[in-house]
């Protein structure tokens, strides 16, 4: 589960990296400002203390909807790994509740075929 959480928050520090080379080409002289600004709309906060030139201010509404959507998507595949561990276990834990089968019966009919087979 550590490396799952691992692996969501790289990519979406990558993708928040992504979002901020554009910004970096593109509106900002400093990097410092471009990340600060792509993690602030990327998780939805939008302080706006540093904004976006007037021609792309529109882009940083469509990172907030693309980072809420990408945490979603996120949480719902937790969810679904989260569900799928949760069945595997109580499975495992049912078949060892189980009885055992009646060792005996089983024991002697394995005999009686090993020696039908005998006879032939």
């Amino acid at each position: 589960m550590m490396r799952l959480m691992t692996a969501f928050i790289g990519l979406h520090v990558l993708e928040i990296l992504i979002w901020a080379c554009f910004y970096r080409w593109l509106c900002f002289p400093l990097w410092e400002a471009a990340f600060y600004f792509s993690a602030a709309s990327y998780a939805t906060v939008g302080y706006g203390d540093v904004v976006l030139p007037l021609t792309w201010r529109t882009l940083g509404p469509v990172e907030s909807i693309i980072g809420v959507l990408m945490c979603g998507l996120s949480a719902s595949f937790l969810f679904a790994i989260v569900s799928r561990l949760v069945d595997r276990e109580a499975r495992f834990s049912r078949e060892l509740a189980e009885p055992p089968t009646d060792f005996e019966s089983l024991s002697a009919n394995s005999y009686l075929s090993g020696r039908k087979r005998e006879d032939r």
